[in-house]
């Protein structure tokens, strides 16, 4: 049996989120049944709408256009340490779960929405100082790694990407954010443009945040590229109407996880750096719009 993610908003905006699992990852966990609501509804995502958005971006060019990055599982290889370290956490509480579970029911999923659902599974009360220290211990871990957190040829990517246009949106804090992207040696290559979902109302995968990026950046959605690891940025990135690019480089990633980022509607999925870099730095070299490449891909296949 699969997994299947259940989504609903609430009447203040807030996101509502569950995974029903063949087995429980949760030792104490409850099931919950909530109806699903697709995001499909922000914007029509269908071959044929993309084929008229291509008609009017054919004359893109690298200036007009913005690669958008996730950090965790992107950037830095942090998603195997921060879930182990939740995980452990967890446990004082009662809690008994592991770091691939965590990842396969949260991954891209802000910590809040995280631990409001792990409470409401297990009926175990999540006190507001469990959560900071969580957050932490996370930081401390992942310092623990030094400059090394940074994914493998990360900054052999952004160099080759030269002036591109570029920003990170992650589910992460703020705090976190800084703490993991200085570690990294990654801050002033994108400062002031990183962006949080404690920036916006809904976490992936709502399109919110990368819609508040877009903005910011002031770049129409359709001109973006968005590079995820987790099924949820996925789908939040196509509920935008941006160019999903999937990322199976991480520690963290099984050996299906390219083909799970596929199924949520990745255009195309890196397993390394390397491969990625070449291919951003091939589609902006060319001065085409990136959804031009990707269009003319899906003929050929």
């Amino acid at each position: 049996m699969g997994t299947s993610t259940r989504w609903r908003c609430g009447p203040d905006g807030a996101s509502a989120w569950s995974r029903e699992r063949s087995r429980p990852a949760i030792s104490c966990a409850r099931s919950l049944t909530k109806p699903k609501e697709s995001f499909a509804g922000w914007h029509s995502n269908t071959y044929a709408a993309a084929v008229e958005r291509e008609a009017k971006l054919s004359e893109l060019r690298d200036r007009d256009a913005c690669i958008i990055f996730d950090c965790d599982g992107v950037l830095v290889d942090s998603e195997h340490i921060k879930s182990d370290a939740v995980a452990r956490h967890l446990a004082e509480l009662g809690i008994s779960t592991s770091g691939p579970a965590l990842l396969e029911q949260f991954s891209g999923v802000p910590a809040a929405e995280m631990f409001r659902v792990l409470a409401v599974e297990t009926g175990v009360s999540i006190p507001p100082s469990h959560v900071e220290e969580a957050q932490a211990i996370k930081l401390a871990r992942c310092a623990a790694v030094g400059d090394a957190l940074a994914m493998p040829g990360v900054h052999e990517c952004l160099a080759m990407l030269g002036g591109a246009a570029v920003c990170v949106a992650s589910s992460s804090s703020p705090t976190m954010l800084e703490g993991l992207l200085k570690q990294a040696r990654l801050w002033d290559r994108f400062a002031p443009h990183i962006f949080s979902v404690a920036e916006v109302t809904r976490g992936k995968p709502a399109p919110d945040l990368f819609l508040f990026a877009a903005r910011r950046m002031r770049v129409a959605p359709e001109k973006c590229v968005v590079i995820e690891d987790s099924v949820a940025g996925v789908e939040a990135a196509k509920a935008a109407a941006m160019i999903a690019i999937g990322f199976a480089g991480g520690s963290h990633c099984r050996p299906d996880h390219a083909a799970r980022l596929y199924a949520a509607g990745a255009g195309k999925v890196f397993m390394n750096m390397a491969s990625l870099s070449e291919y951003l730095s091939t589609v902006f070299e060319r001065n085409q719009s990136a959804e031009k490449i990707m269009l003319q891909e899906k003929v050929r296949a």
